[in-house]
């Protein structure tokens, strides 16, 4: 499957490394949208063991692509002539609402699942590659500035989404599905009902302000990344230790805030656009295990083709978690074959 869609190319892929389970889910989606296509990437990484943290995860990339195929569906409806990046972030705000609530209604009908939850980190980007970011938890976006401008020849292990048809490693929470939890996802459709009118109160998500609304594009030519919502980071944020502390820290698994912590939890989003940059959404078992700056080396020198060189690295300098990459670029002028 050729991972090229309009002007974007994409590719992704899971594995469980040196888990029994894969608790990571990602997802690959179009859309049409005020006569545009949109590309929605996301990865979420399960919380709360085995069953639970697959299901969570599950639950949270189906219900983002779910809630914001219905918004779409609407803004359609209504004939909106444009799509600004402020509908791209209402979209998102909606889908991860929808996610935190369908989260803690499984949790709560559930035994035995009352701490089950989830990292999230989804894009959605336009084809002029304007784009919304929204996370949740550890798990990151990345924006590379890609310095290279001859490499066309990357592209063609684009073949690498064999790794998108990992979406069926989603699917490995399917198994989690043997649980019983056909009723569940009969339960989905009854916090549907509920949560369709949440849909439309999540215009209410302008207050979201964590709007980190990261117009701090840094400096262009070094590696921007999400900001994590765990207890390392926020000793790194008062000064208690340093940004390459953080990295070897022994607690720097833990997680502040996730998906299925709380009735009010809200993503950071992030408004930017892509230009010669690459995306990369990653779970922790990758960024956990390789340094940012070495993330951009292998990036850069492998553009999209680099999803497997990434994993193998990331297993190479020892992680035992899942591991779950996503890349997008915009395609170059040059390239007109994939």
């Amino acid at each position: 499957m050729k991972n090229d869609i309009y002007n974007i190319i994409y590719s992704g892929k899971t594995e469980k490394g040196k888990r029994e389970n894969n608790e990571d889910a990602y997802e690959i989606v179009t859309y049409e949208c005020c006569g545009e296509k949109i590309l929605m990437l996301a990865v979420a990484d399960g919380l709360g063991g085995h069953a639970s943290g697959e299901l969570a995860s599950k639950i949270a990339v189906m219900e983002l692509r779910e809630t914001i195929k219905r918004g779409v569906d609407d803004i359609n409806a209504k004939s909106k002539s444009t799509i600004t990046t402020e509908i791209l972030k209402n979209l998102l705000l909606s889908g991860f609402k929808k996610a935190n609530d369908e989260i803690l209604y499984q949790a709560k009908i559930v035994p035995g699942r009352k701490s089950m939850g989830t990292t999230m980190v989804a894009a959605l980007v336009k084809e002029d590659g304007e784009c919304a970011i929204a996370n949740i938890g550890d798990s990151r976006a990345y924006l590379i500035k890609n310095t290279n401008t001859d490499n066309t020849d990357n592209t063609d292990n684009t073949d690498n989404t064999d790794n998108t048809d990992n979406t069926d490693n989603t699917d490995n929470t399917d198994n989690t599905d043997n649980t019983d939890n056909t009723d569940n996802t009969d339960n989905t459709d009854n916090t549907d009902n509920t949560d369709n009118t949440d849909n439309t109160d999540n215009t209410d998500n302008t207050d979201n302000t964590d709007n980190t609304d990261n117009t701090d594009n840094t400096d262009k030519n070094k590696i921007w990344h999400t900001k994590d919502h765990s207890f390392v980071q926020s000793l790194v944020d008062i000064g208690k230790i340093t940004e390459e502390k953080a990295f070897s820290h022994p607690m720097k698994n833990l997680v502040e805030k996730a998906l299925g912590f709380g009735e009010n939890i809200k993503p950071d989003i992030y408004e930017k656009k892509i230009e010669d940059e690459i995306l990369m959404i990653s779970s922790d078992g990758l960024h956990d295990f390789i340094r940012d700056e070495e993330i951009k080396d292998i990036v850069l020198k492998h553009e999209i083709s680099v999803v497997d060189i990434l994993i193998e690295k990331a297993l190479e300098k020892g992680s035992y978690d899942n591991i779950t990459v996503v890349m997008a670029r915009k395609k170059q002028e040059k390239q007109n074959n994939i």
